[in-house]
């Protein structure tokens, strides 16, 4: 499955972008993403319950390499790097893999991390997601917002556009300047 993806994202050139929005849950990404798309008259992608399985995580990272996108969440993937480490004690997919995968998709994909400001989020329970799963991204904050922090590092030490979102201060018109398609 890797290699569809890697195959995928090498025939995309840079002219045929998608964006990804990062951050821990109450970061500002669900806000940003409709405001976003509409104003690139994009298509959007939603954001989901954590993946349950390996091809769950690859099937998820397929769908979302897709010019055009915005995505809430780059499910399987960047979020997978965070979340499945922090709340499950490992990935779903070896890390190696997943970055290997994040640095074929460094040319195709603009990430936009929405970095919350320390001491200023927002957790709401989405209608069909585990309490259970809430309450531990609450309990785990911090953690989340320092291994984002770090992963996003890594991303653009690969080479990866990153873009930092703080609902607090920036403006989303400047967003939308920085990944227009």
């Amino acid at each position: 499955m890797k290699s569809v993806i890697v195959e995928m994202a090498s025939s995309l050139g840079p002219e045929s972008v998608c964006i990804h929005v990062e951050g821990p849950d109450g970061s500002g990404k669900s806000t940003l993403v409709p405001i976003l798309a509409a104003r690139l008259g994009a298509r959007v992608i939603g954001t989901s319950d954590p993946p349950t399985s390996r091809s769950e995580c690859y099937d998820r990272i397929k769908e979302r390499i897709v010019p055009g996108v915005v995505c809430d969440r780059s499910s399987g993937l960047v979020s997978e790097l965070v979340y499945g480490p922090t709340l499950r004690g490992r990935t779903l997919i070896e890390e190696s893999e997943l970055w290997g995968i994040i640095s074929s998709l460094a040319h195709a994909v603009r990430f936009i991390y929405c970095r919350p400001p320390n001491g200023r989020f927002i957790v709401k329970h989405r209608d069909g997601e585990a309490k259970e799963h809430t309450d531990a991204v609450t309990e785990k904050h911090l953690q989340l917002v320092s291994r984002y922090d770090e992963v996003i590092e890594e991303i653009r030490r690969l080479g990866g556009t990153v873009i930092k979102y703080d609902w607090t201060s920036t403006n989303v018109e400047e967003i939308a300047l920085c990944v227009e398609f």
